[in-house]
């Protein structure tokens, strides 16, 4: 029976131990770390050649998706002659780089420093511009932006007129962790059709701010429901 517990024990330690462990890897990611955001796809890293001169450059790549479950790193090289290399983005992923060069002998030098956290934003939804007087023809939830964010988000949705029961709805937009939880309302009131937009600060219901991580917002009007996906990078 000592024997039992004692081995319970140590397994509820490892276990606890892990768990510590993921948590501080997740908050030490972008701990420190600048997030520059790019709004053209294409991304033109330049560096300074070395005094002593280089035959070529191998630079280091680590990809991010930040939209997987659970958050998906890459790590990947290019090689180049010159001191610049173009880079294609996609959406939703971060990128950090560093750089070494090579002699033509082979020779490799210290690696540099990583650079900041670079994310293409593509354009953000557009909504048409309508009159006072006009009402949207859909039930739409649109990507929060900026997304992913490290401060706070705004998220624009807008409430038609058509099929909905009377001049007002009610209208609940609320935050869940991955684990399908929810932990903020951000908003539980009756509304006339017409477009808006509400800001979260990362908090939860307790004043708490959320950790680094992925977190669905769901938007409900009467019976029709709609969830998107965001990321919060601490």
């Amino acid at each position: 029976m000592l024997h039992n517990n004692l081995w319970k024990t140590l397994r509820l330690i490892a276990i606890f131990t892990l768990v510590l462990i993921f948590q501080i890897a997740v908050d030490t990611y972008t701990q420190n770390q600048e997030i520059i955001w790019v709004k053209d796809k294409l991304l033109e890293l330049v560096w300074e050649p070395p005094q002593g001169g280089s035959d070529h450059y191998r630079i280091e790549i680590l990809k991010t998706d930040l939209f997987a479950v659970p958050v998906t790193s890459s790590l990947s090289y290019k090689y180049t002659k010159s001191n610049r290399l173009e880079i294609e983005l996609l959406a939703n992923h971060s990128y950090t780089f560093r750089v070494q060069s090579v002699t033509s002998f082979g020779a490799l030098s210290d690696y540099s420093d990583y650079t900041p956290f670079y994310i293409f934003k593509e354009k953000k939804d557009q909504i048409q511009e309508r009159s006072k007087s006009d009402t949207p023809l859909e039930f739409s939830l649109f990507q929060n932006y900026p997304n992913p964010f490290n401060n706070s988000t705004t998220i624009k949705y807008q409430i038609p007129h058509s099929g909905m029961e009377g001049n007002k709805v009610r209208v609940r937009l609320e935050i869940y962790n991955i684990l399908g939880q929810r932990i903020k309302e951000l908003l539980n009131k009756n509304q006339l059709p017409g477009e808006y937009s509400i800001t979260w600060d990362g908090k939860d219901d307790n004043g708490r701010q959320v950790t680094s991580g992925l977190y669905l917002y769901q938007l409900i009007a009467g019976d029709r429901k709609v969830l998107k996906k965001m990321i919060y990078l601490k």
